[in-house]
């Protein structure tokens, strides 16, 4: 055992190193926005990649064994159109799929994602784009031209693959992915 006198400096060492880490000044936080936090894969955006659990270019067939059956959709003419409703309800916010069967191509048998569209805030992109959100916020992080089409106005940076359907009042209330460099109106026809 530790002599009496060599247990009271101990004691008082340990009191003075607890008082010194007790009066250090506490570190500044720094702040994080939306956009600094990671997103989980199955809610990011990749801008000509894809949303979700979907990806440009994929298998239709992929994405119904991924998603499950569609609450609504429709198919003519080697395409097909699927939605699907949040909480399977058709007032709610909705996924949709739009894909297309290349006739004649090499991958005939395969009808192949063209364009992904989506309403719900929960989807973001690395930079924080997501519906709700001022079209002003958007521009910040891509270059956009504004269009027109059935009473819509979109904007689109077709360059990255990706457009934003935007409200009366200047909110984006939908996202559209395509492929990188595609045409624009591979999306046009799919809101219901």
């Amino acid at each position: 055992m530790l002599p009496k006198i060599m247990m009271k400096y101990l004691f008082g060492l340990l009191l003075l190193c607890i008082c010194i880490a007790c009066d250090q000044p506490k570190k500044p936080v720094a702040a994080t926005s939306s956009a600094d936090k990671q997103i989980p894969n199955h809610l990011l955006i990749t801008p000509g990649g894809g949303i979700g659990k979907v990806t440009v270019g994929e298998n239709a067939e992929t994405v119904l064994k991924a998603l499950g059956k569609p609450d609504a959709g429709d198919a003519a003419m080697g395409s097909q159109l699927m939605t699907w409703y949040d909480n399977h309800v058709k007032s709610g916010h909705r996924f949709t799929v739009f894909s297309h069967r290349e006739n004649g191509g090499p991958r005939d048998p395969i009808s192949a994602v063209k364009a992904i569209r989506i309403t719900s805030p929960e989807f973001r992109t690395t930079g924080g784009a997501h519906t709700g959100v001022p079209i002003a916020d958007v521009k910040k992080e891509f270059s956009l031209q504004r269009t027109q089409s059935s009473g819509v106005t979109i904007y689109t940076d077709s360059a990255s693959g990706i457009a934003f359907e935007i409200d009366a009042r200047d909110n984006c209330s939908a996202i559209i992915v395509f492929a990188r460099g595609g045409m624009a109106d591979t999306y046009l026809n799919m809101r219901e």
